[in-house]
């Protein structure tokens, strides 16, 4: 439903304070008044008195009018000119539904729509201060988890897993290099789970972010089965 101003204007000039026009506009009050004030009426200095925006203005305006007239106030017949009381019109104004505003004032319904959008970013503003938490509490992890020494939970020659992407087959298997404490893949070295699995998922995805590589990554036990080298139990010759 489309919504519109309807408003009062006086003017200083008449003598007779009690004539006002009453109208409509589907702008906002001020565009109205600056159109009035350049030549609509042949007389500048109109003064907003009310503005309310409501639904179906010009119906509203037009039953206003009917209001008035019934009231013997209209000044001149199929014009928007009448003698009106402040308290007159107001009480009429009151009974119609809608939001006043003033010169100074966005329309109500642009506010409501600028409303939302703000609660919008504000949403969207906490939503990224809760990922950016997350992933500073994953990197804190991460961090812990890498000072892991891989010596106390890794066997020489372990093969080492990670996986990124959708399909299994998005797989690096690495082996445990005991000796120099390293991962070994493809005849590179990375000295820890989590370089390991950052620089596959930078190929894979081309994603940079923080990595939790003793989350990620899998380790091949002597019973045949992966198991998440977070899991790992320290080896019992480093209790």
């Amino acid at each position: 439903m489309k919504k519109g101003t309807i408003y009062v204007f006086r003017n200083p000039m008449f003598r007779d304070d009690t004539i006002c026009k009453v109208g409509y506009t589907d702008r906002h009050v001020q565009e109205r008044l600056s159109e009035a004030n350049k030549g609509t009426y042949s007389l500048p200095e109109w003064k907003v008195e009310l503005a309310k925006e409501v639904n179906t203005a010009s119906i509203n305006e037009k039953n206003i009018h009917k209001v008035l007239m019934a009231l013997n106030m209209r000044m001149y017949p199929n014009k928007e000119f009448f003698n009106a009381q402040r308290d007159v019109i107001k009480s009429i104004f009151d009974l119609i539904p809608g939001t006043y505003y003033t010169l100074n004032d966005p329309l109500p319904s642009e506010k409501m729509v600028d409303n939302d959008i703000n609660e919008l970013v504000r949403n969207i503003e906490q939503n990224e201060e809760s990922e950016e938490s997350e992933e500073s509490e994953e990197f804190e992890e991460s961090s812990r988890s890498d000072k892991r020494t891989m010596r106390d939970y890794l066997v020489p020659n372990m093969k080492i897993r990670h996986r990124s992407g959708k399909t299994d087959t998005d797989e690096w298997i690495g082996h445990y290099d005991y000796d120099n404490n390293v991962i070994i893949y493809n005849g590179k070295t990375y000295n820890s789970p989590t370089a390991f699995a950052k620089q596959h998922t930078a190929e894979i995805t081309g994603s940079t972010g923080n990595r939790s590589g003793w989350n990620e990554c899998s380790g091949l036990t002597q019973d045949g089965t992966w198991k998440v080298l977070k899991k790992l139990p320290k080896l019992p010759s480093h209790t």
